[in-house]
């Protein structure tokens, strides 16, 4: 049999979950050889499962072209090379490959479509009183005190002083929140930027004091964009508590993810900042391209380099995997398509990596998943792994 049919014979046999060990072995060895980077897509539609295994061998024939262009020269791998296989599909379907036909999942018992999230959250006012933002219009006005609260034509959420705003040295408070299923954009009364991912709150002032900025992220993940604030030519700091962790803004575009239990993950975009704990004075500074991990159970802080188009890809509207497991990525899907997930069996120690569009409807991201041999299947609003 010729090189390239050989290959694509293996190809075709991982498609269907059907490759041996040692057919892995051989399909691995020659997938190393060949550069790493996504394989081009031209957009086109996938409409079934076949079509989309054709484009898929199709792209294996484009890396094979590809061999006899590479350098002797070869990066070193963090990981195996068939994990790396394995997750291919979700860097092919990350270029703009749409499936508008889904396949059904394992027993055939798909009910209805399981869209993505969307933009909503539940605004607790200072009264404790609670409005959907989902159900207001854009341009209506809510009032807290003299503060006034509207979206802008944007869906956004921004804070403004009304006309008759008097002096108030009374600090009070409002709490944004986003159910499973959710993200939201609001702008502090400072004019900082703040997006919230799936299940995720942040409680602040709705009016700020001239030597101090302060909110706290009380659960979730949110992206700030700090506004740069100036009183008697002295910059006004900015502080971000999460749990025993708390943040110094030095300049402007930083993540954190507090999803984990005991866990925190600051990642640093643009500017500069510090992070320390309330239990402790010594802080890290952080410089772009670097991420905090904060571990509650030993009070541990540590700093390392990250790749952070990964990290914030969420709040693009992208799901970016590099080396994740399958339980990392049905998390993320648990919470952004509000669904329980269940595991059946052991779950097979793939590492995926690529990027799915974040309003992809649960059941084209899932037909990804299956196409490297993981099974499920939908109950309502559980999925079962088996």
């Amino acid at each position: 049999m010729e090189k390239q049919q050989y290959y694509e014979y293996l190809a075709s046999k991982w498609i269907d979950g059907t490759i041996t060990e040692e057919e892995k072995d051989k399909f691995s060895a020659w997938f190393s050889n060949v550069p790493e980077k996504d394989i081009p897509v031209p957009p086109s539609y996938a409409r079934d499962t076949e079509e989309l295994r054709t484009q898929i061998l199709n792209n294996i024939r484009q890396r094979l072209a590809a061999e006899g262009q590479m350098t002797p020269a070869k990066r070193p791998r963090t990981t195996t090379i068939w994990t790396r296989v394995a997750a291919a599909v979700l860097i092919i379907f990350s270029i703009s490959l749409v499936v508008y036909q889904y396949t059904e999942l394992a027993d055939d018992s798909m009910v209805s479509v399981i869209e993505p999230g969307s933009p909503k959250a539940i605004l607790t006012l200072s009264d404790n009183s609670q409005i959907l933002l989902d159900t207001i219009a854009v341009g209506v006005k809510v009032y807290d005190g003299d503060i006034i609260i509207q979206k802008d034509e944007n869906g956004h959420l921004r804070y403004s002083y009304s006309p008759v705003a008097r002096d108030n040295h009374t600090t009070v408070y409002n709490t944004i929140s986003t159910p499973r299923g959710g993200e939201y954009r609001l702008t502090l009364p400072d004019g900082s930027d703040v997006r919230l991912n799936a299940a995720s709150s942040m409680k602040y002032p709705i009016r700020f004091t001239d030597n101090k900025r302060e909110v706290t992220l009380l659960q979730g993940e949110a992206f700030f964009e700090i506004n740069k604030k100036t009183a008697m030519g002295k910059r006004i700091p900015f502080l971000v508590h999460t749990g025993n962790q708390v943040v110094e803004v030095l300049g402007t575009k930083f993540n954190i993810n507090a999803y984990d239990d005991g866990r925190i993950a600051t990642t640093l975009v643009e500017g500069l900042i510090n992070v320390g704990t309330h239990s402790n004075e010594s802080k890290m500074r952080l410089y772009p391209g670097q991420q905090a991990l904060f571990e509650s159970s030993n009070n541990k802080l540590s700093v390392a380099p990250i790749q952070v188009d990964q990290v914030i890809a969420w709040k693009d509207g992208m799901f970016y995997f590099q080396d994740a497991s399958l339980p990392t990525i049905l998390a993320e899907f648990s919470r952004w398509y509000d669904i329980e997930i269940a595991y059946q069996a052991p779950v097979r120690e793939y590492q995926f990596i690529g990027k799915i569009p974040r309003n992809t409807p649960l059941e084209t991201a899932l037909d990804v998943l299956k196409t490297t041999g993981v099974q499920f299947k939908i109950e309502n609003r559980k999925l079962i792994v088996y």
